[in-house]
């Protein structure tokens, strides 16, 4: 097997230390052996957390950095927020969509901050007619 699960053994060799996985264990079953594949924890980098008003929701985007070759995964992130605030806000890394993957102990929360939107003012000065 290649992905977390547990699996049976008829005969087992190994050769080589393998790093894709978190853990392999293999444990005797009535003559015939079993392994188990668990989750690699993901190591979390998160993205820009400086927004500046848009109206629409904002947060810092988290990317999973210790991907075996050939395996994708995307962080979704909850936490997203609209208004500025004065205090900073928190996102939260929520889940993974990878099943050979689990969140990190640490590192799965960012603050983030929204400034106020700047709004250009044009003043058009009219003439002044005196009747």
């Amino acid at each position: 097997g290649d992905t977390v699960g547990t699996y049976n053994l008829l005969t087992a060799t190994i050769n080589e230390v393998n790093n894709n996985y978190g853990t392999i264990t293999i444990a005797a079953n009535a003559g015939n052996g079993k392994f188990t594949i668990t989750q690699k924890e993901a190591t979390l980098s998160w993205g820009n957390n400086v927004f500046t008003y848009s109206g629409e929701n904002q947060w810092p985007v988290a990317t999973v950095t210790n991907l075996e070759s050939g395996d994708t995964c995307t962080v979704s992130v909850s936490g997203a927020q609209i208004n500025y605030s004065a205090s900073a806000y928190t996102a939260t890394a929520a889940s993974l969509s990878n099943g050979n993957y689990k969140l990190p102990t640490s590192n799965i929360t960012k603050t983030f901050t929204i400034g106020k939107r700047r709004v250009p003012l044009l003043v058009q000065i009219l003439p002044i007619k005196i009747f």
